[in-house]
C-alpha cells in the first residue's frame, strides 16, 4: 500500500522531490533525532538518486534495549519528531532480521516531498526479535 501512495504522490505534477537546503534540512533533523536517542545507534544516512526513496538510514539498536516492543514503539514516536505535519504516510514491516519504516512526507500544499526508509537491524536485534 505505501508503494502506490509514494507512487501516486511522485508522479504527481502538483508536487516535487526535496533538493538543496531543503534535503539538507531533513537529512540533519534525522542525523538529530536518532543520535539523541537512547533505543538507536545511527549507521548511516545513505541518499539515493530514486524520488521514491530519497533517504536509506540504518540504524542497530542500542545495548540497554531489554525488550523487542521497545523497537517499533520508539521508531514510530520518533518519526513523528521527524515528518512534516502537512502530510505523510508510513508502513513498518516488522521481521526477525530488521524492522523497516517506508515513509513519504510533504511539507505543504504544492510544495516538496522527502522518501525513505529507516532499516533497523543487527546483532541485538536478532537477539530480541528471537528471545521474543
Amino acid at each position: 500500500m505505501i508503494e502506490e501512495t509514494i507512487k501516486l504522490i511522485t508522479e504527481s505534477p502538483n508536487y516535487f522531490p526535496s533538493s538543496g537546503d531543503n534535503l539538507l534540512g531533513m537529512e540533519i533533523d534525522i542525523a538529530h533525532c536518532f543520535e539523541s536517542s537512547k533505543t538507536f545507534n545511527l549507521v548511516s544516512i545513505g541518499r539515493t538518486n530514486s524520488s521514491s526513496c530519497m533517504f536509506d538510514i540504518k540504524l542497530n539498536i542500542s545495548e540497554t534495549v531489554k525488550e523487542y516492543h521497545e523497537i517499533k514503539s520508539e521508531l514510530r514516536e520518533l518519526w513523528e519528531f521527524i515528518k512534516y505535519l502537512y502530510y505523510e504516510a508510513s508502513s513498518l514491516v516488522i521481521n526477525s532480521k530488521c524492522t523497516e519504516l517506508h515513509f513519504i512526507t510533504i511539507i505543504g500544499k504544492n510544495q516538496f516531498y522527502v522518501t525513505g526508509k529507516i532499516v533497523v537491524e543487527g546483532i541485538n536485534y536478532e537477539l530480541l526479535a528471537k528471545n521474543s
